[in-house]
């Protein structure tokens, strides 16, 4: 990935989803938006920004070795762009998996919640509690594992989901 377009590949990639072009200033900045676009490893279609299929797997690459602060940024973008309005839980499910791979367990949790009151199909929500849990279990630090995991399980109780809480 040439260098002047990787902050535009790498924020793609971390999102992992098609990008508002009205919303590209909270990714990147203009010069990465222009020379990605311009390489063609970016493309822009109906008001959104995405990677090309054949850069995929480099962007992938970068994202896994995405520094803290990137993921960070990614999992801001994707709460402030995703939280308002009508919402879209599957975009803050995942602000909520980079904000804990971030190293933000009360943001991650936060973004988390947000995303299952937006649900009301009980298959999505199935896989949205899947997909946390996998992410709370990746996370490195056993107290906050724990404490996540007995968040999820009231909050669960209270929404009466027995099934989620064991």
């Amino acid at each position: 990935v040439p260098t002047d377009a990787r902050d535009a590949v790498l924020a793609l990639a971390l999102v992992g989803r098609a990008w508002p072009r009205a919303h590209a200033g909270l990714l990147a900045r203009t010069e990465a938006w222009t020379a990605a676009l311009d390489a063609g490893l970016v493309l822009s279609e109906r008001g959104f920004l995405h990677l090309d299929d054949a850069w995929e797997g480099a962007a992938r690459e970068l994202a896994g070795g995405a520094t803290s602060g990137s993921t960070r940024d990614a999992a801001a973008a994707l709460d402030a762009v995703y939280s308002g309005g009508a919402g879209d839980p599957w975009a803050l499910e995942r602000a909520a998996e980079l904000w804990l791979r971030a190293g933000e367990a009360e943001s991650a949790d936060a973004a988390h919640a947000r995303a299952l009151v937006l649900l009301g199909d009980t298959t999505a929500r199935r896989e949205i509690v899947s997909r946390w849990f996998e992410a709370v279990g990746d996370h490195g630090d056993a107290a906050a594992q724990l404490q996540l995991r007995a968040r999820g399980a009231e909050r669960a109780l209270e929404m009466g989901e027995a099934d989620e809480a064991l």
